[in-house]
């Protein structure tokens, strides 16, 4: 279990590396459920000094990204790929399948001792989402302005909230984002 872990923080890292730098980050960048270990994705983005949600937005926000993950944990469980991609940015689409982040993500030793090869988004979801994001669960969000928001979950055994998804508002629909 812990050399899952120790794939996934660098999973983590080799995606903060690739489009900007951390300014705050978790401590183990790990989410554990029953059915495995989380990436955490790298906090970069502070929530704006300007912007703070009423508690009408934030419990609105809450709820639609409350039932928004549920569907996500659903189609995780179910492996369905197609569908998952429905709920991706373009941004997020196109980071995740760069060739370079996929080609040092394959070198990372948990790939890599297991002869796997991230070639594409879709070898991504496989190898990476599925097994790292089943089940997880929401416990609070962070507003960046009223359509980018934080999708934290808390890890008891660290006592810590690590970020679960960047999400961004498009046409009333949240998604799976990077920013």
């Amino acid at each position: 279990m812990r050399s899952i872990l120790f794939f996934l923080i660098g999973v983590c890292s080799i995606s903060v590396m690739n489009c900007q730098s951390s300014s705050v980050h978790d401590s183990r960048g790990k989410i554990e459920t029953g059915n495995g270990t989380i990436e955490a994705e790298s906090e970069d983005t502070e929530p704006s000094e300007e912007y703070q949600p009423t508690r009408e937005e934030y419990d609105r926000a809450f709820q639609e990204i409350e039932e928004i993950i549920l569907s996500f944990n659903t189609i995780i469980q179910k492996r369905e790929y197609d569908k998952w991609l429905s709920f991706l940015t373009p941004e997020y689409m196109e980071k995740k399948s760069d060739p370079v982040y996929l080609r040092e993500l394959s070198e990372k030793p948990m790939l890599k001792n297991q002869n796997v090869v991230i070639h594409n988004l879709k070898d991504y979801f496989y190898h990476i989402v599925v097994p790292s994001r089943i089940n997880a669960p929401l416990d609070k969000i962070a507003f960046i302005d009223d359509t980018h928001v934080k999708a934290y979950t808390y890890v008891e055994s660290d006592d810590e909230y690590v970020i679960l998804f960047f999400l961004e508002k498009q046409n009333d629909i949240w998604k799976i984002s990077v920013w």
